[in-house]
């Protein structure tokens, strides 16, 4: 608990860490130049599904939404591209931060996964009225 006190409490600047989460972000946009390329030579009109995992690059591929949504979000959380750029924050906020690369690499994953479990959390149920 206290390298995680003592992460959160080291100064980094804003314009360092803003571009170590921009070059976090490249496999990303690799992915959605991949997506893009993958939607406009599609054949025919894209369903719902499609849209929902138009490259199938996850683990989301053997779950069907429709019956199990919850673990068809957790399932498509896990995708390498994701994971790279994980791999590459937690890389960039260690050089910047000074901090072992475990310790970066506790924090940036966790983070993602809080996120997820709200995202999961989150799936499957109704509107408010």
């Amino acid at each position: 608990m206290r390298s995680v006190v003592d992460a959160c409490c080291n100064i980094v600047p804003f314009a360092q860490a803003f571009a170590a989460t921009v070059y976090s972000a490249y496999p990303r946009l690799i992915k959605a130049f991949i997506v893009s390329v993958v939607a406009y030579s599609h054949l025919g009109p894209l369903s719902v599904f499609d849209l929902r995992n138009p490259l199938r690059s996850n683990l989301g591929v053997f779950v069907d939404p429709n019956l199990h949504p919850r673990l068809f979000t957790l399932a498509a959380s896990v995708d390498p591209f994701m994971l790279w750029s994980l791999a590459l924050a937690s890389i960039g906020f260690t050089a910047l931060s000074g901090l072992r690369r475990p310790v970066s690499a506790v924090i940036v994953f966790g983070l993602w996964a809080a996120f997820v479990l709200v995202a999961v959390l989150g799936t499957g149920t109704p509107p408010p009225p």
